[in-house]
């Protein structure tokens, strides 16, 4: 059993990492040629795969169900965790990174609010 390593979230499908043959990520050694026949159509979207967000689902939208039903990882609950932030910090909400691989993508989205940090602390 692997637990708790970055590439086994078998919750997560369009991670084809995990179920193509010479991906490194492929902890159950998957060499399923459906997998691997829409590994080579996302290959071929190119750029498009992050740009057109319709195709790329079109193209791993029947694959979803298969991947679940062949059972080669078994999803886990996450773990429980909690954040806590300060009121001054605006347009955060928790999240820990936007996306795929993104840990820390949301820090161009959030902004300190300086007077009310100085109303509350007497601080800038």
């Amino acid at each position: 059993m692997i637990f708790g390593t970055p590439g086994s979230a078998a919750n997560m499908p369009s991670k084809l990492s995990n179920f193509y043959g010479v991906g490194f990520l492929n902890y159950c050694q998957v060499n399923d040629p459906r997998c691997n026949e829409i590994i080579k159509a996302v290959d071929e979207l190119g750029w498009d795969f992050y740009r057109d967000y319709a195709k790329f689902c079109a193209i791993m939208k029947p694959i979803y169900p298969y991947i679940l039903e062949e059972c080669w990882q078994i999803p886990l609950p996450g773990r429980y965790y909690s954040r806590f932030w300060q009121p001054w910090l605006k347009d955060y909400h928790g999240e820990g990174g936007i996306g795929y691989l993104n840990v820390v993508n949301y820090l161009s989205y959030i902004w300190l609010d300086q007077d009310l940090k100085e109303e509350m602390t007497g601080k800038r």
